[in-house]
This record gives structure tokens, sequence and C-alpha cells, in this order.
């Protein structure tokens, strides 16, 4: 059950991650390779977004902003 529980949230996660306007699978993907955790991904600042490959400083500013709206 905790398994499934655990799938369950990525999942949920996932799909939050790729509501934000110009991030698609393969955004995500390297996203995730580069941050390799959904909380670190959320805490990071804009340079530290640029830093991934195929982010441009335009989408850092969008994710940023998007996780930024969504914490109040």
């Amino acid at each position: 059950i905790t398994y499934h529980r655990l799938l369950r949230s990525r999942k949920n996660t996932e799909s939050e991650i790729l509501k934000i306007p110009g991030v698609g699978k393969a955004k995500f993907k390297q996203l995730m390779q580069y941050f390799k955790t959904i909380n670190a991904l959320k805490n990071a600042d804009v340079d530290t977004l640029v830093k991934v490959p195929g982010i441009s400083e335009k989408l850092a500013d969008t994710i940023y902003a998007y996780f930024r709206a969504n914490d109040a």
C-alpha cells in the first residue's frame, strides 16, 4: 500500500509541474535529472534554474513565479 501511495503522490506532483506554461515532459525530465527532488526544484532560484540545459531565463522566471504564487 505504501508503494502505491508513493506512486500516486509522484504522479500528482508531476502533473502539477506539467501545468507550468512551457514545461512539457522533456523539460520536466531535464529539471528532475538536475534537481533530483521536487522540493529542490520548488526551492530553486532563477539563477539555478537557468543552469539546467534547455531552460531559458524566461522559462526559469515562469517556473520560479509559479512556485512562489502557489506557496501563498
